[in-house]
């Protein structure tokens, strides 16, 4: 009897189609899914349809509701020692096919460079007669192995469709060159469980169709964990007429946590920013539950909507979940809408959950620079921000709010609040006939609370705490300064320079361990805190003259 592996989609479908017959069972609706025209393989098909109905319960729930993974039993580890892609022992493939789960597969012993597809994804939802749901692959090193699919196909289809159950991990290794012309992520789809990448790189991935909502370029998956890794150079268009995109880099459906990470230089392109309720949002990153970034970078990442008329919002990324960073930096990303940077939402259409689960943005020891939107350059949100010692400069919104926009005007259950600590939002411009301030913007009450700011430029109606200083800062260019993220450095004679407060009690800048947060009389205004005597040696690798202030 001929094994079910040299036909890896043979079984693919039948796991698929019976989750599928138990939600249509279930009397919940899929107008939306079987409206939309089927990719080319009908698996792809049945995965949009259940992506769509995982989307919709999960938009009933609170974004706190999702359910950890169980934790995984410590496995066997089956080694790969070969580097070609068939069903013959030793390859990857097979070596995944016979694994069980909680296993590691092991890739560390291969001479090769390079383990190129040319079977189709790696599915392990369907590993002939079972779904492997909790597994783990060891690579050699990012720079030393590359899991390739060369344009082809998608690389890795994770999970299985039992709500929150497992956990694909990925360590030491690149996935690249993912394609899919379908509604889903080009290299990694996930469906349910968690996707967690230890010093991994995504790259090179880029998914396409005329579906009305695409998800993720690079990946897709509920649950999003990163460490020392990079998603880049990956894309998400919807070719359709009334197409939207979400999440150039990765969407993430219910939260992600992104620790020493960067997202960078992806994009997300469609007609439509909004559609029958939905919207093109974030070119870098889409998280509908709670974010978290630590020592994180989003960088130079798009997001447009291509018809006239049409804004897309979140041009680093989109949240709406609560949303919290620490010592990262958010630069050089656009949006031809709002939310250059960063655009934090309502939590839904419906609002947000009532407390505790009411979203918030949460800003600690970070930079926004350098990023350019319709409306806040660098952070437009429609729910409370919590800013403490932090930098938001050099951020471009045409129609004002350049560094932070309010968009509170008309959103169902929004709170204009901005409490701020020590914090720079200065240096930010606008378009030729903006209709708020450079700086910071809001189109409704604004009530803003805190100390030992500089604020430059805000709108009239918006009531600044006493003390707030209205100078130049003297801020030098995003530079390498020291620890993991670039930030803005603060010239001889900054009016910033001991002029804060360290209320949120950090014991050191946004370089981290070695930078203290209090280096002088008292600490600086802003993510960066000059170390006595000097710390303009940073500014250029150590060596020569600072990076010049911005013009």
């Amino acid at each position: 009897m001929t094994s079910i592996r040299h036909n890896p989609r043979a079984m693919q479908t039948r796991p698929l189609a019976a989750a599928l017959a138990l939600i249509l069972a279930g009397g919940i609706a899929t107008d939306v899914a079987l409206a939309t025209p089927a990719p080319a393989d009908a698996a792809g098909h049945q995965r949009y349809a259940l992506r769509l109905q995982a989307r919709g319960l999960r938009g009933l729930q609170p974004p706190h509701a999702a359910v950890s993974p169980a934790p995984v039993r410590r496995g066997a580890v089956l080694p790969v020692t070969s580097c070609l892609d068939d069903d013959d022992p030793g390859t990857l493939r097979n070596v995944l096919a016979s694994a069980s789960e909680g296993d590691t597969v092991d890739l560390g012993a291969l001479t090769c460079s390079t383990i190129t597809l040319t079977q189709g994804a790696i599915d392990t939802s369907a590993l002939g007669d079972h779904q492997l749901y909790d597994v783990t692959l060891q690579g050699p090193g990012r720079d030393a192995l590359t899991i390739d699919a060369a344009g082809q196909s998608q690389v890795f289809v994770v999970g299985g469709f039992s709500g929150d159950k497992g956990t694909f991990t990925a360590n030491d290794l690149t996935v690249a060159n993912g394609a899919y012309a379908g509604s889903l992520a080009a290299c990694i789809e996930g469906f349910g469980g968690a996707v967690v990448l230890n010093r991994v790189t995504v790259t090179g991935c880029h998914a396409s169709g005329t579906y009305k909502l695409l998800f993720g370029g690079a990946v897709d998956v509920t649950t999003l964990r990163m460490t020392d890794s990079t998603i880049t150079n990956s894309s998400v268009t919807g070719t359709g007429v009334h197409s939207n995109a979400a999440g150039g880099g990765a969407y993430v459906s219910d939260g992600a946590t992104l620790v020493r990470s960067a997202i960078s230089g992806n994009s997300a392109s469609a007609p439509y920013a909004t559609y029958q309720g939905y919207a093109s949002v974030g070119g870098g990153l889409y998280s509908r539950g709670d974010l978290t970034l630590v020592d994180s970078t989003i960088s130079g990442n798009f997001i447009e909507a291509t018809n006239a008329g049409q804004d897309a919002r979140g041009g680093g990324v989109y949240v709406r979940g609560v949303a919290t960073l620490s010592g990262s930096t958010i630069d050089g990303n656009i949006a031809d809408g709002d939310g250059g940077g960063l655009f934090k939402a309502v939590f839904s259409v419906y609002g947000d959950p009532p407390p505790p689960y009411d979203t918030k943005l949460d800003i600690t020891d970070s930079t926004i620079s350098g990023n350019s939107g319709a409306l806040g350059g660098g952070v437009a949100t429609s729910r409370p921000l919590y800013l403490a010692n932090s930098t938001i400069a050099s951020n471009t919104g045409v129609g004002g709010g350049g560094g932070v926009m309010f968009v509170l005007a008309g959103v169902y259950d929004s709170a204009g609040i901005l409490a701020t600590q020590s914090s720079i939002i200065a240096t930010n411009t606008v378009g030729d006939a903006p209709a708020f301030a450079a700086d910071l913007g809001a189109d409704d009450a604004l009530d803003v609370t805190g100390a030992s700011n500089l604020v430059v430029d805000a709108d009239a109606a918006i009531v600044l705490p006493a003390d707030t200083i209205a100078a130049d800062p003297l801020l030098l260019r995003l530079a390498d300064n020291g620890g993991p993220t670039r930030t803005r450095a603060l010239d001889a004679g900054s009016a910033a320079i001991d002029a804060g407060n360290n209320a949120a009690a950090l014991d050191f800048d946004q370089r981290g361990d070695g930078f203290g947060r209090v280096a002088g009389a008292a600490a600086d205004i802003g993510a960066f805190e000059r170390q006595a005597p000097d710390d303009t040696i940073f500014g250029d690798g150590f060596d020569g003259p600072p990076p010049p202030r911005e013009p």
